[in-house]
Parts: C-alpha cells; structure tokens; sequence
C-alpha cells in the first residue's frame, strides 16, 4: 500500500470515529483485524506527526499547565482532526506574515526578521531561512528554531566534542538527522573519522547549503557519506561494520518521533562497538516535571549500562538551557578516562567546548539531579579513599586518580606454530590492538631457538607484549591500556589464539 493511501485510510478512520473522534480506539482495534500491524503503525505514524504539529500550535498556551500527553490534551487534539483534513491542514499551514518570528513552545522565542530568504514546504515539513540583526541567518523547521548563525556552534560542538574526547581515534560515526551539516562539519575535523550521515529531507541541506554556508560547509568534504532517506529504516537494515559513535541531531516532532522509539534506540546499540557511545540532543531544563529529560534516561538506561544527560546554553533554544543525552555500556562520563593530550593536541579553534565545560556538563542543577537520583551530587556520593568526592576534597582534578587498564592473560593448548612463528603470532596482536581500538606506534620480537618467542607493540596507550612457551602449548599475554578497557575484549582475544583454556586477571591501575 502506497503512502498517500495511508494518508487517505487515517483520515477515513478518522471520520469513521464521529464527532470528537470519541470512537478512534474501536475504529482502530477493526482497522488493525483488517489491515495488520505493520499497517496500523504506518497510520500511527501519520497521526504522531499531526499530533506534534497541532500541539506546536497551542504550546506556548497550553504548556503552561498541561504536559503533551495528558488526556485532556489528546481529546482536544482528537477534536481538532474530527474536523477533517482540508481544514486541518489549512490550520497548519498558515504561513506567519509578521515581521516578527515566534518560536512557541512553553516559553517563547520571538526574534525580529530583516528578510526573508527561503522558504519552502518539503514532503516532510516547512523549512524557512530569514535574516535577522542579533542572530544572523536562521534556519526555522514548522516554526521551530533549528540554527542560528550566533549559537549552532555551542549545539554542534558539544554533540560532537564530547564522545570524540573519550575516543579521538575512532574509524567511523553515524550522523541521523542533521540536515544543516553543522554535526558533520565537527565530526570531520577528525582526520581519521569516516563520517555517514542520513538526511530524511534534501530541502533542509538545500536551505543551509544556500544560507549557512559555514555550517553547511561538510558537504563539500569527501570524506562525508551523505543518504538522503529515512534514518530508522537505514540503521534497522544495516549490515556494514559497525560505528565507533552514533549521533542522533534531529527535531523532535513529525518525521522524527520515530526517533525517539525503542526500536529505533535498540537498532543503535547492535550497529555500535562494545565500546561505542550514542549520543542524542534531548530537551530543556525549563519545565519543574523535568519529565522531558528523566523520561529519556529511564528508557536508554534499559539499553545502557552508563546513561547521563549533560548541559549547555543556547540563547536561541527555549529557555537556553538545554541538554544532550550520552549513553555507552563500557565508558563513563566522569569515571573513565578523557584523552586530554591527545584531543587539546588537535589544537581545534572551538567556540564554546573544552575539556573543562565537557566535564562541568555532566554535573546538573539539583532539582534534576535529585530526580535522577543523584548519580552525579558530589556531595551525595559514598566518601572513600577512591571515590570523586575524596579526591576533590584533597584539592585534585575532576579526573579520577585512575591511570589505566590491565589485563594479564594465560593462555594454555595453543598451537605450536601459532606462538612459535613471527608471521602468525604478530598478526595476531595487531588485531588485538585493532580490536581494543588501541593505536600501534612501533613493534619488535626476538625469536628463540630452538623455539619460543617475545613481542611487543608499543602504543600511544602503553602496550600489548608476550612470552611464549611453544614446547608446553602456552603464552603469558599482558595488555596495558590509559584507553580502552581491555577486560571487555578478552573472549575476542582468546578466540584469536584457537584456545578455550586460560586464565585471566583485570585491573585498574
């Protein structure tokens, strides 16, 4: 079934429910014996995104004192649509002709237009560009503010900069969303990061193509993979090797709330690394239920072993204080350590990130800390010898006293050649370092007679070095890493040597 016959089967429902559409849930419950789940979502899909535009509509009124998905909300919403689609979209669709433009949502942003320079109804949405005297260019998507020339770089770098600051040497990161190249144009300052983006909407890149040309500015960069389609089919259907970081920057409304599923969030978690990080823009610090922002770390904290929202100010974004959401299962935003040298080397000229705001961000007004239950209160945390708390009280840095990660592997019934011969045993701990993501600066052996060997590689992170015995089947392995951890790779690595049987210890030192 196409999808403008979609469309014309919502609203046939629709009209099918009565006045008020007071009938939609029995309507719905035959519709779905009829047609099937598959296509019941696709008309929930439709009624999603009419649901976001209407309430965009009367936010600045209504979020006042009621919450999107309150009940009375969802029957005036329902009210609305039993009016027909002629009329709702005609509601919809009233183009603002003041010279004035208002980004409504429980507070509102009004920001006087000089001129405007684009405007365009796309499949998906309505996409203007105006210039203003404060701001510069303003890329506005259904009336919503998505880019200013003053402020995208405190939203581009801090949804960048943050997760590439754990992992400066990653290979490949997913951009969803995105369209006005500002996400990718950070992402690709890093020589070594092949960049895929997928854009729902080509008239968004047109629009910043035109208008924002600085930040736009990725698109010109061959490096950049860039799709125009659907993010949540691209990654569901994904087979390719999988990404050291994904970055959701996207709306949050019509096209978009598929974006904010649990399917869409678990088919994330299979395309990253073990120790990939998945970031995503969330929402304001403006509202007292705080639920905008606790409500996404209940959901990603079922997928991920470490959730945690962070901060930063962005004049034009309602309210200007907004959050981001980092979510991994091995690094911690504080507890795990920032490759500090390594990034401030990179000697980026950023506007508003640095290591020092990266690690304020995650530290959040009380209110919304309490109710994420503190994780991250200095004053709440369990006083010992290692803890943040103590170290901060001794005068030390945000960074832990943590230096690095080892793990000391035995290994037993190996192949004779396998720990015996250079051109098998070498190979094999290149892969290890590829598998920990640990970077090779130099590698040596000396080979024994009548058999027996010892190797090392040298890293930018310590090294990887073994002894071998081949006449007993064994090896002593030792891998110490400052980057990755290289606990959670070990049944991989064991697996490279064609053995079952070993032993292993894991520290931190």
């Amino acid at each position: 079934m196409s999808k403008m016959n979609y469309d014309k089967l919502f609203w046939d429902l629709i009209n099918k429910s009565g006045k008020n559409a007071y009938k939609i849930n029995k309507i719905r419950k035959e519709a779905k014996q009829q047609y099937g789940k598959k296509d019941i979502n696709e008309i929930d899909s439709i009624f999603s995104s009419y649901y976001s535009k209407i309430y965009a509509k009367f936010e600045s009124l209504l979020g006042q004192s009621f919450d999107e998905d309150d009940d009375g909300v969802r029957d005036f919403i329902f009210y609305i649509l039993s009016k027909g689609k002629t009329a709702v979209n005609q509601f919809l669709n009233t183009k603002n002709t003041d010279e004035e433009f208002k980004d409504m949502g429980k507070l509102t942003v009004l920001i006087q237009k000089m001129k405007q320079l684009f405007y365009k109804k796309s499949k998906y949405q309505l996409v203007e560009v105006f210039k203003t005297k404060e701001f510069g260019n303003v890329l506005s998507i259904d009336n919503d503010i998505n880019v200013t020339q003053l402020d995208e770089k405190n939203y581009h770098e801090m949804i960048v900069h943050v997760p590439m600051a754990y992992k400066p040497n990653a290979k490949r990161v997913l951009v969803i969303g995105g369209g006005d190249g500002g996400t990718a144009r950070e992402f690709l300052r890093y020589p070594n990061l092949d960049v895929t983006m997928v854009e729902i909407d080509k008239v968004v890149i047109e629009a910043a193509t035109k208008f924002l040309p600085e930040t736009a500015a990725s698109f010109k960069n061959p490096r950049l993979k860039l799709l125009i389609e659907d993010g949540s089919k691209f990654i569901e259907n994904y087979k390719g090797p999988k990404f050291d970081v994904v970055a959701v920057d996207s709306t949050d409304f019509n096209q978009a709330v598929v974006l904010f599923t649990n399917k869409f969030y678990k088919n994330i978690k299979k395309n990253l690394t073990k120790d990939g990080i998945f970031v995503f823009n969330n929402d304001s610090v403006y509202n007292d239920k705080l639920k905008l922002i606790t409500r996404p770390v209940k959901k990603m904290s079922k997928i991920y072993n470490h959730v945690y929202p962070y901060q930063l100010f962005i004049p034009t974004y309602n309210g200007g204080h907004y959050t981001m959401m980092f979510c991994s299962d091995t690094i911690h935003p504080i507890k795990s350590p920032i490759q500090t040298t390594q990034w401030c080397n990179l000697n980026f000229d950023t506007d508003y990130y640095n290591i020092g705001v990266h690690l304020g961000s995650f530290f959040l007004p009380n209110n919304l800390s309490k109710k994420l239950n503190d994780k991250l209160n200095i004053c709440k945390l369990p006083t010992n010898k290692n803890s943040l708390q103590n170290n901060l009280q001794r005068g030390g840095s945000l960074k832990p006293p943590k230096m690095c990660y080892q793990s000391i592997v035995n290994l037993y019934d190996v192949q004779h050649d396998v720990i015996d011969k250079p051109n098998i045993l070498m190979p094999i701990l290149r892969e290890i370092a590829k598998k920990i993501n640990l970077t090779i600066l130099k590698e040596c052996y000396h080979k024994f007679e009548p058999q027996g060997m010892t190797a090392c590689l040298l890293l930018s992170e310590s090294h990887i070095s073994i002894h071998t015995w081949p006449e007993r089947g064994s090896a002593a392995l030792d891998i110490l890493s400052c980057g990755n951890n290289p606990a959670n790779y070990i049944e991989e690595i064991v697996k490279l040597f064609n053995t079952t049987n070993y032993t292993n210890n894991n520290f931190t030192r």
